[in-house]
């Protein structure tokens, strides 16, 4: 086939791929996991024949960004050693910076996939590996704010799963998680991986049907579940829909911003063998499949006094004196400062009394304890 007929083939067999990759966009939208990789697998074959048809003109504009997107999708896929050889191939092209970069940030996924496919489980079996990626942490490098971010939410992440594992209520904060610590090792030079253990405090582990292997493979399992998009089968795998929103928040918190970083292997030994899951859903990305549930502003019962109470001194705030407005403000002459409730039906023309000596009476309006908070009753300019 001669040079130009090759170009034409390559496009043609380009626009197939990129149908193929727009619905498997559109199938994991919709939780269809089956047809989202199905889809992938057939935008791989396709791109990576158009890629193939340009490999005897590697300076063709469309040599390095062909090549990238089958790397990619065969990375999507599964086929870890197909991308990496798609990648060399990229390699080989004009490259600017920026695809160069994604090049070999797509590489470091590749190769962590295939070294995590050992069977060599870590060194404890109450140890979390995580592995943070992206072109200054494969350098062994990462700005304090990100990694402070990283641990924090990765703490709290823990406590969450210990708390769901021992089946306590979500809101409940039990004292037992004083019998535990969660502690991280300094991350490893030139690859940014950093050990999270759970130890317990004192000599032995006191709390029941405490299971370190066990908060591990629900981490793993929940993130896996994730990153292949299955939300059903994510939500209906715990039996507490307060836990399943707590843990996309916190996974939507640890997610790869797409930027500083790109991927998160996390690995674990689970009944003596390495597990693994490669996390690469940004958090923008779980936001276009994962709906949060809508918080419902808890209702305060107020109480009010019996008795009246009468405050004299400035009203001072104009935006709040029209008739009708929910609260306004008043400076008094022992110059404390009050809030003061206008209640719905109430109708007189506040207006008039901006910045004016006035004597309000009203009831306390309080939850617990009474504060400079009045439910108003009258207001009437105040003698001099």
């Amino acid at each position: 086939m001669d040079l130009e007929s090759s170009f034409s083939k390559s496009a043609e067999l380009h626009d197939l791929a990129a149908d193929l990759d727009d619905k498997a966009y559109f199938a994991r939208r919709v939780g269809n996991n089956s047809a989202e990789i199905e889809y992938t697998k057939l935008a791989y074959l396709k791109e990576a024949e158009a890629a193939k048809l340009l490999r005897q003109d590697p300076s063709h504009h469309m040599h390095v960004a062909l090549h990238l997107n089958a790397a990619l999708f065969a990375y999507r896929s599964g086929y870890y050693q197909e991308s990496e050889n798609l990648i060399a191939h990229g390699l080989t092209g004009h490259a600017g910076d920026i695809q160069r970069a994604e090049l070999y940030d797509l590489l470091a996924k590749v190769r962590l996939c295939l070294s995590m496919e050992s069977h060599d489980p870590p060194n404890t079996d109450n140890e979390l590996e995580l592995t943070l990626q992206g072109l200054e942490a494969d350098a062994g490098l990462l700005d304090v704010d990100t990694l402070s971010s990283q641990m924090k939410d990765w703490h709290t992440l823990l406590r969450s799963t210990i708390r769901y594992v021992l089946s306590y209520q979500f809101k409940e904060q039990p004292a037992s998680e004083n019998k535990f610590r969660v502690l991280a090792t300094p991350p490893t030079r030139g690859s940014f991986k950093i050990n999270i253990r759970l130890l317990p405090v004192g000599k032995q582990l006191s709390l029941p049907n405490f299971d370190a292997t066990a908060i591990n493979a629900r981490i793993l399992s929940s993130f896996n579940t994730l990153q292949s998009g299955r939300l059903g089968t994510l939500r209906s795998s715990y039996e507490s829909e307060e836990y399943y929103h707590d843990f996309m928040k916190l996974a939507k918190s640890v997610a790869p911003d797409g930027e500083k970083v790109t991927a998160i292997g996390i690995e674990a030994a689970i009944d003596n063998r390495r597990r693994s899951v490669l996390f690469d859903r940004t958090a923008d990305d779980i936001s276009s499949v994962y709906v949060p549930p809508v918080e419902q502003e808890s209702f305060k019962e107020y109480r009010f006094s019996d008795e009246l109470h009468e405050v004299t001194g400035e009203l001072r705030y104009a935006d709040a004196m029209t008739p009708g407005q929910e609260e306004f403000k008043l400076r008094a002459e022992d110059d404390s400062e009050w809030r003061i409730h206008v209640p719905n039906e109430y109708d007189q023309n506040l207006g008039v009394f901006y910045k004016s000596r006035v004597k309000v009476s009203g009831r306390y309006k309080y939850l617990d304890r009474r504060s400079n908070l009045l439910q108003l009753e009258s207001i009437e300019l105040a003698r001099k």
